[in-house]
């Protein structure tokens, strides 16, 4: 899984309190540190340009660290970031093999509080998303009336529910809201409780299917072992 976070200017403004970025980083870090301990979590932040903080890994307290040093930069490139995001798990499944599936998933949770400015189309990049088989769950962060100071003049800086809204509907994600730091942490739970659930049903079935065998084998050593004595 990676965890896609929007560091544009726009995330500096306050009408989230204590300021957009402080409360998404907030919520990020609880929402990692919820994760059960075998999920691979990663993290893409992006604002003109989009980087790997962290590659999916179960060393969540490397996605901790790279949270915190998250900063602000100028721009959004969305689309981009979806793109880096798809590399890096891309990756990620190459390296650790069949395992990936059992161990956190290709998905994404990508969160955004402002309409793409830079880069490649973002539709274009869900779709791309949706073909390569990654769901894409958005959360549209911030009110209407967010503002932000650039050189001494005062900036709208509303949200964009709307291609959250269809990012998260061509994946085949889910699409959230959030206008305060409250709403955010819970639709974060939200999303962890679903990836816990689905971690655990995937991992059990390990076990029962060893058992399958193990029961299918001592099955034929039995045949085996009567039909050697009716010879």
């Amino acid at each position: 899984m990676m965890m896609v976070i929007d560091v544009s200017a726009s995330m500096d403004a306050t009408d989230v309190s204590p300021s957009r970025l402080e409360a998404a980083t907030t919520a990020a870090k609880l929402f990692v540190g919820d994760l059960p301990p075998q999920v691979r979590v990663g993290l893409v932040s992006f604002d003109r340009l989009a980087r790997v903080v962290a590659s999916p890994t179960v060393d969540h307290k490397a996605v901790l660290d790279g949270i915190d040093r998250l900063i602000l930069g100028t721009g959004t490139a969305t689309g981009e970031a979806i793109y880096t995001a798809l590399d890096a798990l891309a990756a990620a499944n190459d390296t650790a093999g069949a395992a990936a599936t059992t161990q956190g998933g290709s998905a994404m949770v990508l969160l955004s509080d402002g309409v793409p400015t830079v880069g490649r189309p973002v539709l274009g990049a869900a779709q791309d998303a949706a073909d390569q088989g990654v769901p894409i769950s958005t959360i549209a962060f911030g009110t209407a009336d967010g503002t932000v100071t650039v050189q001494g003049r005062l900036i709208s800086v509303p949200a964009d529910p709307d291609t959250m809204a269809s990012v998260a509907e061509i994946t085949a994600g889910r699409f959230f809201e959030a206008v305060s730091a409250k709403g955010l942490r819970s639709i974060y739970k939200d999303i962890g409780t679903r990836v816990g659930y689905e971690t655990q049903q995937r991992d059990a079935s390990g076990p029962i299917l060893t058992m399958a065998v193990v029961a299918l084998l001592a099955a034929a050593g039995l045949a085996l072992i009567w039909n050697a004595r009716l010879v």
